[in-house]
């Protein structure tokens, strides 16, 4: 990704208004999800942020459910943070429905289950105590590099990006580029002021990539 672009896009959003920030927040970060080309973001609001994205996230969050059809689901409040996962939930299913992942999820309690929601119950709960090493499953990572940096903690990954990657560093390189290239022309859209429903349709039927 252009480290200038990325730059000026923060500093660009910085002078919104707070509806306009956490909806540029938010779709930077969401926008593979969008897209359809990756299973879910966690995005953490906190008090302690330069624009307090906890209370702002508070205020908008009905805005934003009512006006955009996004799935997402809390995975932890305290009184300093939300933690919110944004989910395709057609991508997520075909993920935690792939054999592998549900016998690695196994592991951790995740048993018998079919409906998404009730991952992301176990999920939110584990999340309590501390995030738990299997969100990569969630995230879209490759189940091999979630199990070697479980499992492997001391061996050295060959890079780091959107995950610790450990194999098959090509193929990886190329989504983190297709993930900062929808994440860029994202910027650039949002930038250049557009209505936000014209960028989400955009995003919806890949129109911007």
């Amino acid at each position: 990704m252009c480290k200038a672009t990325h730059r000026r896009y923060f500093e660009t959003i910085y002078g919104f208004q707070d509806k306009g920030y956490i909806y540029s927040v938010l779709f930077y970060n969401i926008a593979p999800i969008l897209t359809k080309d990756k299973e879910s973001v966690l995005l953490t609001f906190s008090k302690n942020s330069k624009r307090n994205l906890y209370s702002i996230w508070e205020k908008y969050r009905n805005d934003i459910e009512k006006q955009f059809d996004l799935d997402f689901f809390q995975l932890r409040k305290t009184d300093k943070t939300y933690n919110i996962l944004f989910y395709n939930k057609e991508k997520l299913k075909k993920t935690l429905s792939k054999k592998r992942n549900r016998r690695f999820l196994e592991r951790f309690g995740y048993n018998g289950l079919t409906d998404v929601k009730d991952y992301l119950r176990i999920l939110s709960n584990r999340y309590e105590r501390a995030c738990p090493h299997e969100i990569g499953i969630f995230l879209g990572y490759p189940l091999d590099d979630v199990v070697e940096f479980i499992d492997c903690p001391n061996k050295e990954c060959l890079f780091t990006g959107y995950w610790k990657v450990y194999n098959n560093e090509d193929v990886a390189r190329q989504i983190f580029d297709h993930y900062d290239s929808i994440k860029e022309k994202t910027m650039n859209f949002i930038m250049d002021g557009h209505d936000w429903h014209m960028i989400y349709d955009y995003l919806d039927k890949k129109n911007i990539v």
